[in-house]
């Protein structure tokens, strides 16, 4: 699974393919995940959360929300298993500490 550090508009977000034992820590962190309505608050200029991609769904992870899209069918969640912190973290070891350090959870 490919992650994107959404943070630039104009030129290349930072982006980074999920290690097999990371994409297997990202499947426990979102199991057991509480459905909400609310969606987060549309993000300006700046960091703007991560985007998971792969060829069966899109996730979002932005201001403590967790957005899945799949099959056409969009799903929201409470992120109760700080996976924007988790990411955030694996940011910071790629180096992109100072671009999340404004939005960091």
């Amino acid at each position: 699974m490919k992650v994107e550090l959404d943070a630039f508009s104009g030129r290349p977000n930072p982006s980074w393919t999920l290690s097999p034992e990371d994409a297997e820590e990202l499947t426990k962190r979102l199991q057991g995940l509480r459905s909400v309505d609310q969606a987060p608050v549309e993000p300006g200029l700046g960091y703007r959360g991560f985007v998971l991609s792969s060829p069966e769904r899109e996730i979002r992870v932005y201001q403590g929300f967790v957005t899945v899209k799949e099959g056409g069918i969009t799903k929201r969640y409470a992120d109760v298993n700080q996976i924007e912190r988790w990411l955030t973290e694996q940011a910071q070891q790629r180096g992109y500490g100072s671009i999340v350090s404004d939005g960091t959870p």
